[in-house]
């Protein structure tokens, strides 16, 4: 029902809030194994909220305007595969197509990383030592599709490490995680 279903966004947000936290305190630790598995457990988690978020809009959205929708692994807001159910919702409120059309690079964002986690391979941690830019850090190793849809949403280049953590090298990719959630969180909520 709607009340779940706004109380499931209130726990998932609570809940990434929490693992942007336990990512901060390792980030500020150490850079070493421990910090590095710990860092990545809690990554993977915050990147499956962070689609979660969005799969509760969806269902608020539905239990908001009473959609008749009973394909229940096709509700979303991704205009790729929930179509059927986004062209339902366009109709209970047609200023909700130029929303989501505006919005689908935050969207869209993690579900690449989120597929990655869940039906194929864990996100792969690295301690990453570049004495040329003068940084240390864990790092996790990312698609180039991902990084990317980063690129795009933060208008940075990823050439340096800048405030959302990605960074190309020798036609390899890779994320920082704690700068990254401490940027694409806001993005998120903001929406």
């Amino acid at each position: 029902n709607l009340q779940d279903s706004i109380a499931s966004l209130g726990d998932r947000i609570t809940d990434m809030l929490i693992a942007i936290d336990e990512i901060g305190m390792q980030y500020y630790t150490d850079v070493n194994n421990d910090t590095q598995d710990a860092i990545i457990y809690h990554f993977n988690y915050w990147i499956i909220l962070f689609t979660g978020v969005f799969d509760a809009l969806a269902w608020i959205s539905k239990y908001r305007y009473q959609i008749e929708f009973d394909q229940m692994n096709k509700i979303g807001l991704r205009s790729n595969s929930q179509s059927d159910f986004l062209e339902l919702l366009y109709q209970e409120n047609v200023n909700l197509k130029e929303f989501l059309r505006k919005n689908s690079s935050v969207i869209n964002l993690m579900y690449g990383p989120r597929d990655l986690v869940i039906h194929r391979t864990r996100l792969r941690g690295l301690r990453f030592d570049n004495r040329n830019e003068n940084f240390h850090c864990n790092m996790v190793r990312i698609p180039e599709s991902f990084f990317s849809q980063i690129v795009s949403l933060s208008k940075e280049k990823g050439d340096v490490l800048g405030k959302w953590g990605h960074y190309k090298s020798n036609d390899e990719y890779f994320l920082e995680p704690y700068r990254f959630v401490k940027k694409a969180t806001p993005v998120l909520i903001e929406f």
